[in-house]
This record gives C-alpha cells, structure tokens and sequence, in this order.
C-alpha cells in the first residue's frame, strides 16, 4: 500500500449509528486519488404484518 498510494497509514472514524460487533466486513476502495470506506453488516429481516381477513 505505500508503494502504490503513497500513505503508510491512515485512521478511519467509525460511524456513529452502527455497533462495531454487528460489523462483517469493512472494504477499503482507492478511487479518484482518495479512499472510501464500506461498512459491510446483516441486518435483521423484519416481519412483515399481513393482513389475513
């Protein structure tokens, strides 16, 4: 990573509204000279509420 990007390290601020033990997967992507992050997390299925008359 620091031969190609030039960083040898960088900090990421974790979101605010997820809990870091519901985090799968966190993808780092290089794109237009800087880097975006992916927070990869399972959400719950909801049930839906059906109406059965």
């Amino acid at each position: 990573m620091k031969a190609a990007f030039r960083v040898d390290s960088f900090f990421l601020d974790f979101p605010t509204n997820l809990e870091f033990k519901e985090i799968r997967e966190m993808r780092i992507l290089p794109r237009n000279g800087c880097f975006y992050v992916q927070w990869v997390y399972e959400l719950k299925a909801a049930q839906p509420q059906l109406d059965k008359a």
